[in-house]
């Protein structure tokens, strides 16, 4: 009997620290599945807001700290982490645009450039973008790529198109080619004609004025005689 009374103090003593062990993991439990708490060291912390990191956890007797995030980060929920997340980049590279910029509660929003399609679609925007198919001769385009799907390339029956679609098979190309090689020969050719139209005005009206200036010596010279002519007996009966 001496025994168990000496030892009863201490199995209660056991016991309380048991509950209050198990109690206290049943906490940290919990506060790991929170929305608004988090556990650190035995200890049920507030989250920060979105926008905001950790500053410093919280202790037995006092609460979290938070700061704003740096720039070029974010977080767009409630959390627990002492570094915010960094923003994503909309690299041309890569096909991609800026659609919004980074917030300290939101990442940038990305999206395709045009003649783009997305390859990877998520929740915040695109993330990879890839340059639409060219159909290759022999092929004509059954529906023309847009920012979420690629062109999409069927091949010519026969090696024809349909009318629709005419120019995509070999002996279109071949027509398109010669056609602009005609179109640009005929360019060349008007430019040629213009420039010798315009030589030929510039040569004929350096013509009409030589011949206006010998005209005007032609009738200086005449003048010049013909006072020559009656000034010459004046002086003979003045001598």
């Amino acid at each position: 009997m001496s025994f168990w009374k000496s030892s009863r103090p201490t199995m209660s003593r056991t016991i309380i620290l048991l509950l209050m062990t198990l109690s206290c993991l049943g906490c940290a439990s919990s506060c790991k599945t929170s929305v608004m708490q988090y556990a650190h060291n035995g200890t049920c912390c507030t989250r920060c807001d979105p926008g905001t990191k950790v500053k410093a956890h919280c202790g037995p007797n006092r609460g979290s700290t938070c700061e704003p995030c740096d720039s070029g980060t974010f977080f767009s929920q409630r959390n627990s982490d002492t570094k915010c997340q960094n923003c994503s980049r909309c690299l041309r590279e890569m096909g991609l645009y800026t659609v919004q910029d980074c917030r300290s509660t939101s990442d940038t929003v990305c999206d395709c450039l045009e003649g783009y399609h997305c390859l990877n679609m998520t929740e915040k925007g695109c993330s990879h973008c890839e340059k639409h198919t060219a159909c290759q001769p022999g092929y004509f385009i059954e529906r023309p790529g847009t920012y979420r799907s690629d062109t999409w390339c069927e091949e010519c029956p026969n090696n024809q198109c349909p009318p629709e679609v005419c120019g995509c098979n070999v002996h279109s190309m071949m027509w398109i080619i010669l056609g602009s090689l005609i179109c640009f020969a005929i360019a060349i050719a008007a430019g040629v004609i213009l420039c010798l139209k315009g030589q030929a005005k510039k040569s004929k009206k350096a013509l009409q004025r030589d011949e206006q200036l010998s005209a005007s010596t032609v009738k200086q010279d005449s003048l010049v005689t013909v006072v020559t002519y009656h000034d010459t007996p004046t002086r003979q009966m003045g001598q």
